[in-house]
């Protein structure tokens, strides 16, 4: 073969192999989802009197909201909800008469639209209201009290979960000297809303410190602690009946500082850690394991904040944290095997006088897709980044298009195909802004 026909093939070959190669580089950003779309407003008078308390997004966008209204008797509980994507809001539905309420309601609903609401008075019985269908069921006991919890948010002393099997759960969480104790219980009757209690999970005295729970969609607990140097997890599937597992020794010996733990469907789960050396560590257990995986860890340079971690169904993990209250950053790692990425700086914005922190964290299903939602002290700024697990690009966060106009809270909510939500109530109507990943992200089956 003459040389210039070799020298023309060889340059072909390379031009084939670059191209090649450009195009797995790019493949990434194609599955990269949309950013939050446009905030949108439906005209409704008389909810500017209302405040929004919990949100829970079910199939299609569908969704539920945790409402309160203040009078001069008391406060009403209430809900707010829609049956599909957009300006569905039907206008507010109370659950009770006035009475004194600390925290909630707390809301959930499952894949069918079931949904369940749960509020509380401290040193008071725990209330719970079901609906199966159109109509909300009266408020009744779940049999348990809530005690002194003064200083927190609704959502981490109350949480809920409505399952497929129309069975809801709520849990409620206790932390004091001799460590935590979170109270479980299930909805035993459906149609006639009797409620009975699962159990009791206890934790060593002076645990308190250290302590994370977390309750997924599906209803299954998980709560972790450091002991020492070590790290030990108790977990209950929603199937259970009464309480019966013991706790389980992580793969870590150099923890410090408070745990982050989270759980998705089918009981997959992860606990993250701050080590003595400084970096961030974690460990994923995928649903129907009963052993957690080796620790995988990344670089954090010194003053960081205790790592924040949420797992999707695969087992990739999404961890973030705040540096002296400057800058956030976060880090990826894909499957249960795959080494974290470098760290990358989530962008911020606003008043930077203000300390900024991190709000929360998500993996959206099996997409690999997590997020970042962040928000400065003294409601100066709230958003979100959000990169694909294992991106290793120099630009690996992306802003996801977060309206600051939320930055009061709730924090988003998300259901298992990866759709978001955020709403705010005042004078002109219900405001909302929605995350819509398309089928780039699909649901944990």
């Amino acid at each position: 073969m003459p040389r210039n026909e070799v020298s023309m093939r060889r340059r072909w070959i390379q031009c084939a192999l670059m191209a090649g190669a450009t195009l797995a580089l790019a493949a990434p950003a194609v599955g990269v989802p949309p950013e939050w779309t446009p905030s949108a407003v439906q005209t409704m008078t008389s909810v500017g009197d209302f405040d929004v308390v919990d949100v829970s997004v079910g199939r299609g966008g569908a969704a539920t909201v945790g409402v309160t209204r203040i009078t001069p008797e008391g406060v009403v509980p209430g809900v707010l909800e829609r049956s599909a994507r957009g300006p569905r809001w039907s206008r507010p539905t109370a659950l009770g008469g006035a009475t004194r309420i600390d925290f909630g309601p707390i809301v959930a609903r499952n894949r069918r639209g079931d949904a369940v609401a749960v509020w509380a008075k401290v040193n008071g019985p725990v209330m719970a209201a079901v609906r199966f269908g159109k109509r909300w069921s009266r408020p009744v006991s779940v049999g348990t009290t809530l005690p002194s919890a003064s200083g927190e948010d609704a959502s981490s002393v109350l949480r809920t979960a409505m399952g497929p099997d129309r069975r809801a759960r709520a849990a409620v969480r206790t932390c004091g000297r001799t460590g935590c104790r979170v109270d479980l219980l299930r909805l035993r009757r459906p149609a006639k809303a009797v409620w009975e209690r699962v159990g009791r999970l206890s934790t060593p005295r002076g645990s308190g410190a250290s302590f994370d729970w977390a309750l997924g969609q599906d209803g299954d607990l998980l709560v972790a602690w450091r002991q020492g140097r070590r790290v030990l997890a108790l977990d209950v599937p929603a199937s259970a009946k009464v309480v019966s597992a013991r706790p389980r020794r992580l793969p870590v010996g150099d923890a410090r500082g408070r745990v982050t733990a989270d759980v998705v469907g089918r009981g997959t789960a992860a606990v993250g850690w701050s080590t003595l050396k400084g970096a961030a560590g974690t460990s994923v257990r995928l649903g129907g394991e009963s052993n957690w995986r080796a620790a995988r860890r990344t670089f954090r340079p010194a003053g960081a904040s205790d790592p924040r971690v949420a797992v999707g169904c695969a087992g990739g993990v999404y961890l973030s944290w705040s540096e002296k209250g400057r800058v956030v950053r976060a880090a990826t790692a894909a499957g249960t095997e795959g080494l974290f990425a470098p760290p990358f700086e989530v962008r911020t914005y606003g008043d930077e006088t203000k300390p900024v922190s991190v709000w929360d964290v998500e993996v959206l299903g099996r997409s690999g897709f997590g997020m970042t939602i962040w928000r400065r002290a003294d409601d100066a700024g709230a958003g979100a980044v959000g990169s694909l697990l294992g991106n290793r690009s120099q630009y690996a966060g992306r802003g996801q298009g977060f309206s600051g106009e939320y930055r009061q809270g709730p924090r988003p909510a998300f259901n298992d195909d990866g759709q978001g939500l955020l709403v705010r109530l005042a004078d002109d109507g219900v405001h909302f802004q929605e995350y819509v990943p398309g089928e780039t992200v699909l649901r944990c089956a």
